[in-house]
């Protein structure tokens, strides 16, 4: 399958403007004098908490990359560790460029499942399983952090606001997954309004209309919840792994602060609460710019001088925001490269030995790529379309050469036996 990703100028410009506004951030916080002392404050930071906020970062990764494992583990399918692990920087890079509450990002893991022939009703399934999973994680994690904040007295209305939203949105998830399997019709009623909403929306404000989804997405929540229940076990630790992963984001943020002299267990668990959540409800991408913002605030509220709490912010959304997009872009530019030489080696092959497509196969693979709906733009992903898949194609190229070789060794053998009987033949005439 060829990939090629259109990305929307808008996203582009939303990501510049969020750098910028970090810039002018630090400017305006730090005017003078101040702002030399912040770089001096960063350079002075401890390089092994540093190197292990890094470490710990990217135990962060690991966790998702088996996590999605497991989620296609509950499903009945098989998508290895070393084939999820660099879809989760892939996955971050498309929800980057791409914001459609991580939707794009799940389309990703989607599309290679399409490629590995999982169905994908079973594909959606388990990227739902995983997205619940996702905020379920942060959701210990944060109800954690507000326990020890409000022990400390420093819990604000707003933030507590915030987090409500976070566990209203957890629980409308698992809501959603509980009433589809238990009566999927109703969960469609609930949907349809809301769809025809989207789509009286999408009519004025955008180009093209969303199509109808309400009856899909009730049907993957369906698959979902069934998966589950028969394999509670797989399903479990989906939801322990991705808690996992939150922690060590966490930890992560306690590395950072660590480093530049930052130790009030309070300041640093509200300050990594507020980033993510502030993340979530962003306008930019990923929170780009605000979350920096929030951050300062948060932690200068428990008393660190504004130079610490800059230098902190900075190199932590350095680590978890930059980092991960960068190896994002080098991640997803690789599969396209491998799918398209992939689709380029089939067709060669199909094209030599005289192969049929089955007339509706184009078809069929469309409307599994659009199992969301009209959901993610070609301006913002690229096509979905047609899942012809780099791996079928090195199987189907296997399986050819190993019947030309087969063939070769076969022609091979014949010719030693007719050999051997000429010279039977020869020898006998010479000795006669």
């Amino acid at each position: 399958m060829d990939l090629e990703v259109n990305v929307n100028k808008g996203s582009i410009r939303n990501i510049i403007i969020g750098a910028v506004f970090v810039v002018a951030l630090a400017i305006v916080l730090l005017r003078g004098e101040s702002f030399f002392e912040l770089l001096e404050t960063m350079s002075t930071g401890a390089a092994i908490p540093l190197l292990l906020a890094f470490v710990v970062q990217m135990g962060k990764y690991v966790s998702q990359g088996f996590a999605y494992s497991s989620s296609f583990r509950t499903v009945e399918e098989k998508l290895r560790f070393k084939t999820s692990f660099p879809l989760v920087f892939s996955a971050f890079f498309m929800n980057t460029v791409a914001p459609s509450l991580n939707l794009s990002g799940n389309l990703v893991f989607v599309d290679k499942a399409l490629q590995r022939g999982i169905g994908a009703g079973k594909a959606t399934a388990a990227v739902v399983l995983m997205q619940t999973s996702i905020e379920f994680g942060f959701m210990v994690i944060m109800i954690f952090g507000f326990i020890v904040i409000n022990i400390n007295g420093s819990l604000t209305p707003v933030i507590f606001i915030v987090g409500l939203w976070v566990i209203i949105l957890v629980g409308l998830m698992g809501g959603s997954l509980i009433l589809a399997y238990k009566n999927p019709g109703r969960l469609v009623s609930i949907l349809t309004p809301l769809e025809a909403l989207a789509v009286r929306l999408s009519r004025r404000f955008r180009k093209k209309e969303v199509k109808p989804w309400a009856s899909k997405a009730a049907e993957a929540l369906c698959e979902a919840a069934g998966e589950i229940k028969k394999n509670p076990g797989s399903a479990a630790r989906v939801f322990l792994l991705s808690v996992l992963a939150s922690a060590f984001e966490l930890g992560c943020f306690c590395m950072v602060g660590i480093a530049f002299g930052v130790t009030d267990v309070a300041a640093l668990l509200g300050g990594y609460v507020v980033a993510i959540l502030f993340t979530m409800i962003a306008i930019t991408p990923m929170g780009l710019g605000v979350v920096e913002a929030a951050i300062v605030v948060m932690l200068t509220s428990y008393g660190i001088p504004m130079g610490v709490s800059t230098a902190v912010s900075l190199v932590f959304r350095g680590i978890v925001f930059w980092l991960p997009f960068i190896i994002g872009v080098v991640m997803f530019q690789f599969s396209n490269r491998s799918s398209a030489k992939g689709s380029r080696k089939l067709f060669s092959r199909g094209a030599s030995h005289s192969l049929k497509a089955e007339p509706n196969s184009e078809a069929i693979m469309s409307d599994e790529a659009n199992v969301f709906g009209e959901t993610t733009t070609s301006d913002e992903v690229g096509d979905y379309g047609e899942a012809t898949t780099g791996d079928e194609a090195e199987d189907f190229g296997e399986a050819t050469a190993s019947d030309e070789a087969n063939t070769f060794e076969e022609a091979k053998a014949e010719s030693k036996e007719e050999n051997l009987i000429d010279n039977v033949i020869d020898s006998d005439n010479n000795g006669r």
